[in-house]
């Protein structure tokens, strides 16, 4: 994944270490999952950016209401903003809107494709 955010950037954006699944591989080409909860809102995102693999789950109370389980998600950026911040994913297919995902004031996302192909 090109851009790809740095690792302080990361544990900034989800507020917590990662659960690494391969202790003897480089951080770009490991597996990272994140795992936060806010209120009654649990987020579990796994990274996997050598790879170009990005999954998101996004739990109420324990009740999965959103699943993505996303390949060819070409890059990653941390986009801050005084009210907000968000993760932002592009896509190989540029036929394919940027997925935002915000973590900060509240969870949402937000994701769609061009009406037109490009």
């Amino acid at each position: 994944m090109t851009p790809f955010p740095e690792k302080h950037d990361l544990l900034a954006f989800f507020e917590c270490e990662p659960i690494i699944k391969y202790d003897d591989s480089p951080w770009f080409y490991n597996h990272l999952t994140y795992t936060i909860n806010r209120g009654e809102d649990r987020i579990v995102c796994e990274i996997e950016p050598g790879d170009e693999i990005l999954k998101f789950q996004w739990f109420k109370n324990d009740d999965r209401i959103v699943c993505l389980d996303l390949n060819w998600v070409s890059g990653l950026k941390i986009e801050t903003k005084k009210e907000s911040e968000a993760m932002i994913a592009t896509f190989r297919d540029k036929n394919l809107v940027p997925l935002r995902i915000q973590l900060r004031p509240n969870v949402s996302i937000s994701w769609g494709i061009n009406p037109e192909p490009i």
